[in-house]
């Protein structure tokens, strides 16, 4: 036969009901409620209340019975017991309450409180004394007498002599629905926790699957190996942080066939197999104690024994995808039918939801799990990418040298192809002229158009004079068009867009452009430019008698200009260069009153630029 175990510690978990081959596999069904505060072999309780006796507490779950004692002689000083039943709904059941109970330190009774957990399914679960006798370490123990009061004024030392009741341990069994099948794999799972207060702690718990029926004496008589059993300890600390856990024990065994009787309890003989299954008493409530009237020191709950093929199924979502900006996906929770117990089917998935299927509309990794009754569970997982949005980096000018060619290139990015207006289907093409370039993207989700105008570069003009003229011990500055795209290179040295030349000979500038390198020559000729001074007369009489008739400014240059406003600012005359011919007129060619005039007279000399202001006085 083979065996495979395995214990795990979790939280209490609540589980619906499923097809299951025990019949009221989480003991929510009752006979009747009993005050389960009372035990075995006690005399009456020293206060007010009603109690029931031990033989009344005989198989009180529907389909559970106590191991049946025929078949081996009685041992001696056995006292029959049954399993202990727990229900919420009775009176005194006090599940996930603190219940107080009466504690025997010798001759008096107290109440103590004691923690009854809340079942992992169900209404109730049941309890089983797993030891026949309870030696302690030898220690002398302590206990509130006589008033039995908890003031620690009252604690004094009471001899241990052994306690040694034989036959103590008591069996939980049920007849299986159907009986198994031979060679075929079966799941077999329980729940043990160890009640607050018990003496003793062990890891000697299982479930045991026999053809005929369990007899109490039976693990006296013969070996018997459980197919499923706890792989360590059940012990619940209080300090530890446990003391509420349920431990699930669960395993796998191959049936030999016909076997339809389920034992939960301790198989191990300890007089044939020595075992140390006593740990020092712990106080974790506190002082020592004696014995509780409640016969059961562990709790069962939720026991299942079912096919190990009929809990297997599989969660299928659809492969990784990519979807396109704006677009949603609806996802279904697709699983196999191979699930074949009759249980209440579960959903929930990474955003939360518990419906069959969701609808996304986001990147990110999203993961289901479809559960059977919170028990059997698969997952699968999905991830959901968008498509980035394409951008073909094209410019909307660009500018080239003529005679030369240029690389229009779009992006690359996986699932776009291209279409250019010339014809290409690459992502660039070639350019060697000026015109209007279109390209046509095409993504898994759009299609997006692009335009580029294509131009060529302005040929370069320097506007430097061909000739000049430097007058003797002045400087002549030179300046070329400013372009920030070109490099300069004068003859003298400089690089701006400007050069100072101090005598008279060819400058050359040399200008470096994008698509060429031009040269320009200014001939700069010294001569001698001292200008004589400029005389402007004061008052001229324009009366046409041919003498001082016209406004005559002596040594005038050549590119002056004159400007003549009257006496409230507004102006009369202007000319561009200015000939030495004004008459006294207006604008309009006629004659002004006689008066006094303000001029402007602007004119350039070597290196400079003047400005000269005055009055002349018109006669007549």
């Amino acid at each position: 036969m083979k065996y495979f175990f395995l214990i795990s510690v979790i939280f209490i978990s609540f589980w619906a009901t499923g097809q299951n081959l025990v019949k009221n596999h989480d003991f929510s069904l009752f006979k009747q409620c009993l005050d389960r505060r009372y035990g075995t072999n006690v005399a009456q309780p020293p206060y007010n209340g009603s109690y029931s006796m031990a033989h009344e507490y005989l198989d009180q779950f529907h389909h559970w019975f106590s191991a049946p004692e025929a078949g081996y002689p009685t041992v001696a000083n056995r006292k029959a017991k049954s399993y202990m039943a727990y229900n919420q709904s009775c009176a005194f059941a006090g599940v996930d309450t603190i219940v107080m109970v009466p504690v025997d330190p010798r001759y008096c009774y107290n109440l103590l409180p004691v923690f009854y957990p809340k079942p992992v399914e169900g209404n109730g679960y049941a309890g089983l004394e797993l030891m026949d006798t309870i030696v302690p370490d030898g220690r002398d123990w302590y206990a509130f007498v006589p008033e039995c009061s908890l003031d620690p004024k009252d604690l004094v030392p009471v001899s241990w002599q052994g306690y040694n009741y034989n036959g103590q341990r008591n069996f939980l069994e049920t007849q299986l629905s159907n009986p198994l099948v031979a060679q075929e794999d079966y799941m077999v799972e329980f729940w043990v926790i160890r009640r607050a207060r018990t003496l003793y702690t062990t890891g000697d718990i299982g479930a045991y699957l026999s053809q005929d029926t369990f007899k109490y004496e039976d693990y006296r008589h013969q070996t018997i190996v459980p197919q499923v059993a706890a792989q360590d300890s059940i012990y619940n600390e209080k300090y530890g942080g446990n003391w509420q856990d349920w431990h699930h024990i669960k395993g796998g065994f191959t049936a030999q066939g016909g076997e339809e009787f389920l034992t939960l309890g301790n198989f191990v003989d300890y007089n044939q197999h020595p075992h140390t299954w006593v740990k020092p008493l712990d106080t974790m409530w506190g002082v020592p104690y004696w014995e509780f009237r409640t016969p059961a020191d562990y709790f069962f709950d939720a026991v299942y024994v079912y096919k190990a093929t009929d809990s297997l199924f599989t969660v299928n979502l659809p492969n990784d995808t990519t979807l396109c900006l704006g677009d949603s996906l609806q996802l279904f929770a697709n699983h196999s039918n191979t699930f074949k117990i009759q249980a209440t089917k579960t959903f929930r998935w990474s955003t939360g939801s518990t419906d069959s299927s969701i609808t996304i509309s986001s990147p990110g990794t999203y993961w289901v799990e479809v559960a059977y009754n919170n028990r059997w569970k698969q997952y699968d997982t999905i991830v959901v990418d968008y498509y980035p949005t394409y951008q073909s980096g094209l410019p909307r000018e660009l500018q080239i040298c003529e005679g030369q060619s240029a690389v229009l290139n779009a992006n690359t990015q996986a699932g776009v192809s291209h279409q250019w207006s010339t014809g290409s289907t690459s992502n660039f093409i070639n350019i060697n002229k000026e015109g209007m370039y279109s390209l046509q993207s095409f993504t898994p989700c759009d299609t997006l158009n692009d335009t580029v105008r294509v131009s060529y570069y302005d040929k370069y003009e320097a506007g430097l004079p061909d000739d000049t003229i430097l007058c003797t011990n002045e400087t002549m500055e030179l300046i070329a068009e400013e372009d920030s795209s070109v490099i300069y290179s004068w003859s003298n040295g400089s690089s701006g867009n400007s050069a100072t030349y101090y005598q008279g000979g060819e400058a050359t500038l040399t200008v470096y452009t994008l698509c060429d390198t031009l040269q320009f020559i200014s001939v700069i000729s010294e001569e001698d430019c001292e200008m004589p001074e400029v005389y402007i007369p004061n008052t001229f009489t324009p009366d046409g008698d041919g003498l001082n008739d016209v406004f005559e400014i002596g040594n005038l240059p050549p590119d002056a200009s004159l400007q003549i406003y009257n006496r409230w600012g507004g102006l009369v005359f202007e000319a561009h260069p200015y000939k030495n011919d004004w008459r006294g007129t207006s604008l309009k060619g006629e004659a002004i009153p006689a008066g006094v005039y303000t001029y402007h007279l602007i004119y350039q000399k070597p290196g400079d630029k003047v400005y000269e202001r005055g009055w002349v006085q018109v006669l007549r």
